[in-house]
């Protein structure tokens, strides 16, 4: 039998090590196949026949419980998981939630295709991935397989299931409440910026004058030297790029050759490049040598940074003493109101407070994932359209609510 037609294991997490690693098995099928593997802390003994574990199974993953075990595989334990069930008609899916280690999920994809679940690319067939009710729902599963942390994992497994119904209440208010649907729409609105950061992630670029210490600080978050660190001036030639994580919310940090009067070709091509690419981050970091008096270079560099959507000025070197304050710095640094971060990236002070600068700006300053908010493009063009219609067109905005933005 087919895929199509029968039962598959689809990967709903990206590729590469993670925190963790989503497996789907769909099919009528699937909770029979998940049940030879599966074992409960509390359910059968793994001596069991495989008709009581399978019934074991069906009973631990019913609805939408969450039930905690192992993935066993020829008696030998491959992993500690959570499993949950969702079905459709006759359709049922199994979600297998394992640590995102490359051989797990391997070994996870091979038991499961020895029992009648073979793997399968998202595109393969017109089977759904994901047992879906309305349009929100398919929105979570495509989001799921761009997802790279748990934070947003977690974040889409809450808003598949509140965002339908809050929203369902917002349509309900159009008629009696107005005011309240538009406050609960706006409130959506409000943190699609942070929702899509969370899930899609955003760039941080490095920028400063030679010998700031760009590349010390970029090998400090991410862990590991990645980049030549040297005294003299103009080492970094080209633009490196890591993917790291702060507070799970992904990042990709750029460190780029530092802006100042060169004479070498590639060395101007380096620097140009790196000018562009932090006109396209959604956060750059000015570093400068705090130990050394303001240079003219670095000077003229923050007047250059002032037109960048968001920049922080972050002062580098603070073991070694600061020789210069926060006046010493053109006047058009606002930085959004928070003030020069003091860092030692040689010796790792201050990057807890470079951290929350980071998120202040992104929009995750006291914020939690347990609230509904739109994620995609498409939910918060519509959300704008209902809002339009308010107050005026009441039961067109109930409309488009109930039947464009969460669907069926």
């Amino acid at each position: 039998m087919s895929p199509a037609r029968g039962n598959c294991a689809v990967v709903l997490t990206p590729p590469g090590a993670g925190a963790i690693g989503v497996v789907r098995v769909i099919g009528p099928g699937a909770l029979s196949i998940v049940g030879k593997l599966f074992r409960a802390k509390t359910g059968q003994c793994q001596a069991a026949p495989y008709s009581a574990r399978a019934e074991a199974c069906g009973a631990l993953v019913g609805g939408d419980r969450l039930r905690c075990g192992r993935f066993v595989v020829d008696d030998e334990v491959v992993d500690d998981v959570v499993i949950s069930q969702t079905r459709t008609g006759d359709l049922a899916a199994v979600d297998i939630c394992t640590h995102g280690g490359v051989r797990v999920i391997e070994r996870v994809l091979e038991a499961l295709e020895r029992c009648g679940a073979p793997l399968r690319e998202n595109a393969e067939s017109p089977m759904p991935i994901w047992p879906t009710s309305n349009l929100i729902d398919r929105e979570v599963a495509q989001a799921m397989s761009r997802a790279t942390t748990e934070r947003a994992v977690r974040f889409l497994a809450w808003q598949r299931r509140h965002l339908p119904p809050f929203l369902e209440q917002a349509a309900s208010l159009c008629h009696v409440e107005v005011n309240e649907t538009r406050r609960m729409l706006q409130a959506v609105l409000t943190g699609y910026d942070a929702a899509r950061t969370l899930i899609d992630g955003a760039t941080v670029v490095i920028l400063g004058p030679p010998n700031s210490g760009k590349s010390t600080l970029f090998n400090r978050l991410i862990g590991r030297s990645a980049t030549i660190v040297s005294r003299r001036p103009g080492t970094t030639r080209d633009w490196v790029t890591e993917s790291i994580e702060i507070d799970g919310v992904p990042l990709t940090l750029l460190d780029t050759a530092g802006r100042h009067e060169a004479t070498e070709f590639l060395e101007r091509q380096a620097i140009e490049r790196g000018w562009a690419l932090s006109e396209q981050a959604a956060v750059s970091l000015l570093l400068l040598d705090g130990s050394q008096p303001l240079s003219k270079a670095a000077r003229a560099l923050c007047t250059a940074c002032r037109p960048l959507s968001c920049c922080l000025t972050v002062v580098n070197k603070v073991d070694l003493g600061q020789v210069w304050d926060r006046s010493a710095l053109p006047p058009e640094r606002t930085d959004r109101g928070i003030e020069p971060i003091g860092v030692s990236a040689l010796v790792g002070v201050g990057l807890d407070l470079l951290a929350q600068g980071i998120l202040r700006v992104l929009g995750f300053e006291e914020r939690g994932d347990t609230g509904p908010s739109l994620f995609t493009a498409r939910q918060r063009e519509i959300a704008a359209d209902a809002l339009s219609d308010l107050p005026d067109h009441r039961k067109a905005a109930e409309a488009t609510i109930m039947g464009r933005l969460i669907g069926a």
